[in-house]
């Protein structure tokens, strides 16, 4: 395991290090670097971890994004390339409570753009009604003309 030398001489892992600041609010630690609720199990893997074996991990998976796809090209860049989407190794702990409120909007936002969707490619009242600028909708380069009428299971 990659260490570093403590002040008295003995190696320690270099996360052993972390800790957290007053001014920057850490998910993970409370101010006196004690694991916040839940979030133990993912600091001891953290922690008891060699720096090579987490920079493995984060390599391992910049590969498996490139491979599959998960990439983005910055329009307007002089190089073109393509860029791997940014990705934190780090799991973020989130409670049942929080990820309760969480699942709800995003299953009420799903359900909305459904209803959007099947409005504007059916019946079109969102765009009859004005609710909608036609305009905004049937201009769009995104809009397929061939989808109107058709009606997903």
């Amino acid at each position: 395991m990659d260490s570093t030398v403590s002040e008295t001489g003995k190696a320690v892992p270099v996360w052993a290090a972390y800790k957290t600041d007053a001014s920057v609010f850490d998910e993970m630690l409370d101010l006196a670097s004690q694991p916040r609720s839940g979030c133990e199990a993912v600091i001891d893997t953290m922690f008891s971890m060699a720096p090579e074996q987490f920079t493995e991990i984060c390599a391992r998976a910049d590969r498996m994004f490139r491979r599959m796809g998960v990439t983005f090209n910055v329009y307007g860049a002089a190089d073109g390339s393509e860029r791997i989407f940014p990705f934190d190794p780090i799991p973020r702990v989130i409670d049942a409570a929080t990820w309760a409120t969480l699942e709800a909007g995003l299953i009420q936002r799903v359900r909305a753009l459904n209803a959007f969707l099947a409005d504007v490619y059916g019946d079109g009242c969102i765009l009859a009604d004005g609710v909608v600028p036609r305009d905004l909708v049937l201009g769009c380069p995104q809009f397929r003309r061939a989808a109107v009428g058709i009606k997903p299971p």
